[in-house]
């Protein structure tokens, strides 16, 4: 994809590494996207809202976790985003508010050194695509 081409390199031809810091505010600023999108919001939550690190756990509604890989693939597939490398049931037992609250997938984000530099648009428009599919399966279920 472009966004390879992109990479800042340094004199001997290496990434330059982000910081922690940078890191922790770029995912902060792509969660804020994601959570004020009206398409996204309604599937997907985050724990904390805002992120504290560069690691963030994410809350899917409505949906299983079948579904939500099925919609990952279909994502992967057609644009080369892997959006999520891992989904997981929500365990009850570990977490009875999520599960109060409709939310029965989970999976953790972490933006290090190797996701840093994709464009965060890039990440908005594999959330939406995402989101679109999980409609059309929810849809094709009824």
């Amino acid at each position: 994809r472009e966004w390879k081409q992109q990479l800042p390199f340094n004199a001997q031809n290496i990434v330059m590494p982000a910081s922690f810091v940078e890191k922790r505010q770029k995912l902060h600023g792509i969660v804020m996207q994601l959570s004020s999108d009206s398409t996204i919001a309604p599937w997907l939550s985050f724990d904390p809202a805002l992120p504290d690190t560069n690691m963030i756990h994410g809350y899917l509604r409505g949906c299983s976790l079948d579904e939500c890989t099925e919609a990952a693939k279909h994502v992967q597939e057609t644009s080369g985003v892997t959006i999520v490398r891992r989904f997981r049931s929500v365990n009850p037992e570990h977490n009875p508010s999520a599960i109060e609250n409709g939310f029965g997938v989970m999976f953790e984000w972490t933006m290090g050194q190797a996701n840093f530099h994709i464009d965060s648009d890039l990440y908005v428009e594999s959330w939406l695509e995402f989101c679109k599919q999980l409609n059309k399966i929810k849809t094709s279920e009824q």
